[in-house]
């Protein structure tokens, strides 16, 4: 949600604006957060995967968009502790 609204001020023609009238009448859980106008940013994050031959790995990651346009891009940050750096070394 909040980064569904600066993604359709960049584009006040968007189609989908119908479709988002519809929900804030159809569900009020989406009316309320609608409602509030918050704005999110990409932030850093922690995954974990279940590799078949390394098991647990644990990365971090930032996400950062490009404002002029709708690319997103996905920065991985490898690792996220020391565990998974000596997984990583023993794959490579």
């Amino acid at each position: 949600m909040g980064q569904l609204r600066p993604h359709l001020a960049q584009h006040p023609g968007d189609p989908r604006g119908p479709e988002l009238d519809a929900l804030t009448v159809a569900s009020p859980k989406f009316a309320r957060l609608w409602a509030e106008h918050e704005v999110q940013g990409f932030h850093a994050s922690r995954k974990k995967f279940r590799h078949p031959v390394a098991g647990l790995l644990s990365l971090d990651y930032v996400k950062l968009a490009a404002a002029s346009n709708d690319q997103q891009y996905l920065i991985t940050i490898l690792p996220a502790d020391k565990a998974t750096a000596e997984k990583l070394r023993h794959l490579g």
